[in-house]
């Protein structure tokens, strides 16, 4: 079994690229959801790192 590893922004970015490169048979193994702050602080965003 092949397993990679993507960050992404969200779930159908990750679905998308999943589909893309192994076709439709591919699923995710694992989510994490982990928030990344800018330097200043100002901005918090949400990604997703997948295991699949």
């Amino acid at each position: 079994m092949l397993i990679r590893k993507y960050t992404v922004k969200s779930i159908s970015e990750a679905m998308e690229k999943i589909r893309h490169e192994f076709g439709e048979d591919a699923y995710i193994l694992d989510t994490k959801k982990i928030k990344k702050v800018d330097f200043l602080e100002l901005v918090v965003k949400n990604i997703w790192k997948l295991q699949f």
